[in-house]
C-alpha cells in the first residue's frame, strides 16, 4: 500500500470517527431534549401552565426593554404611548414616570439614562397579582467617576380581566 493511499484511508477513518462521535452527541442531546427534566419545587424552576403567566411576561418584558437606552427624564419618552399603554390611566403613569426619573437622578445616572435594564426575577404572589425586580445600570454622573452606578427597583403589576397593568407606589 501506497503512502498516499494509507492517508486518504486514514482521513475517512478519523473523519468517520468524527461523524460518528456528532451523531452519539446528537442522540444523546434529542433523548435529554425529551425527557422532562426533574423540575421541583425544591429547585426554584416552576413550568408556568397559566397562559395568564407568560402574558405577564411578555408584557412587563416589552415594557422593561423599551427603557433600555431611554433617557428617563426627558419629553419624548415620557410622551411614548407603548410605555403610557402598561398603566391604566394617565395619572399611574405620571407617578411612576416621576418616582423612576427621581431614583435615577439620586443614584447619579448620567442624565438619567440607564444604558442596561434588566429583570432579574419575576414573582407570582397569587391569582392576578405579581411583581418585578429589576436591575438598571447606568454611566456615573460625577464628573472622574469612570464606574457605573446601579440601581434596583421592584414593580408590582395587577391583572384585570386579560390585561397586566403595573400598579405605581405612593410618592
Amino acid at each position: 500500500m501506497s503512502r498516499e493511499s494509507a492517508c486518504v484511508k486514514g482521513a475517512w477513518a478519523n473523519s468517520a470517527v468524527r461523524v460518528g462521535a456528532v451523531a452519539i452527541f446528537a442522540g444523546l442531546l434529542c433523548l435529554s431534549c425529551a425527557s422532562d427534566p426533574a423540575i421541583t419545587p425544591a429547585s426554584g424552576l416552576e413550568i408556568a401552565r397559566d397562559p395568564s403567566i407568560t402574558l405577564f411576561y411578555d408584557r412587563a418584558m416589552g415594557f422593561y426593554t423599551a427603557l433600555n437606552n431611554r433617557r428617563v427624564n426627558s419629553f419624548m419618552t415620557y410622551q411614548d404611548e407603548f410605555l403610557r399603554a402598561a398603566f391604566r390611566d394617565h395619572g399611574q403613569f405620571s407617578d411612576y414616570y416621576a418616582q423612576l426619573a427621581e431614583s435615577l437622578r439620586e443614584d447619579r445616572f448620567e442624565r438619567t439614562e440607564p444604558f442596561f435594564v434588566e429583570v432579574e426575577e419575576f414573582f407570582i404572589d397569587g391569582p392576578g397579582r405579581a411583581r418585578a425586580r429589576i436591575h438598571f445600570r447606568g454611566d456615573n454622573s460625577f464628573p472622574l467617576r469612570w464606574w457605573t452606578v446601579s440601581h434596583i427597583r421592584e414593580d408590582r403589576w395587577e391583572r384585570e380581566g386579560d390585561e397586566w397593568w403595573i400598579v405605581p407606589g405612593k410618592l
